[in-house]
């Protein structure tokens, strides 16, 4: 017996480089941050944590940037799914070409007029229809 296409975990939202990517990066910028305040306020990381052994003190910082990343990746997929973008075209066609790079296969694209003998009229149900209305 064969099962095709079985996915044991349906874990598609983590399959993201730009999100991990990005998360990495505030969790570098928060780690950085919080070094620079106890370099700036003189405080040393022994009065924190003693005098314990280096792998300790590593262990520490290193699931200290993991949370940060884990918590920005969740915020950002959690942000992401919420959003919906409307592209609205002032004309009777819709012309992804004049649409930016990071929007033309992203979203609802919708024309906001049409033409009907040769005049144009503003398509009110077309527009309410890309809304969500």
């Amino acid at each position: 017996m064969q099962i095709k296409n079985f996915k044991i975990l349906k874990l598609q939202w983590l399959n993201s480089p730009t999100r991990w990517k990005d998360s990495f990066t505030v969790g570098c910028a928060i780690l950085a941050m919080v070094e620079t305040f106890f370099a700036i306020s003189a405080v040393s990381h022994d009065t924190i944590w003693g005098k314990n052994n280096w792998i300790i003190k590593f262990l520490f910082v290193f699931g200290f940037f993991l949370f940060i990343v884990i918590i920005t990746f969740i915020f950002k997929y959690h942000n992401e799914s919420k959003m919906t973008i409307v592209v609205l075209y002032n004309a009777t066609t819709v012309d992804k070409s004049k649409c930016p790079d990071v929007l033309k296969y992203v979203g609802t694209h919708t024309a906001m007029c049409y033409r009907e003998n040769g005049q144009e009229y503003w398509d009110y149900q077309a527009v309410k229809t890309a809304l969500g209305q």
